[in-house]
């Protein structure tokens, strides 16, 4: 008789069995949250860009020639970056 019973105990399968769905959930949660903060940051680097007219460093005095040149392209405004780039919202 001593070769039916199983070499483990039910309690320890089940804890087995309970660690592995709770890994299975916590990476399942940790691939949805990834997905979700790739789509939210890839849909804001679209809402901006570089101006493709405005040439030169642009300071924060240049600003205004900066919204004007990107309202010359058909953009709603334009801001300068701390990179000194001329940036064009709502492309």
């Amino acid at each position: 008789m001593s070769s039916c019973v199983p070499k483990y105990k039910s309690r320890s399968f089940f804890f087995t069995i309970h660690s592995i769905q709770m890994k299975f959930f916590s990476l399942s949660f940790l691939f949805a949250v990834a997905i979700l903060l790739l789509a939210v940051s890839a849909k804001q680097t679209q809402a901006d860009c570089i101006s493709e007219r405005y040439r030169g460093p642009c300071a924060v005095w240049d600003r205004e020639t900066c919204r004007r040149v990107c309202i010359e392209e058909s953009r709603p405004s334009g801001y300068c970056t701390a990179s000194l780039r001329c940036m064009c919202e709502g492309c």
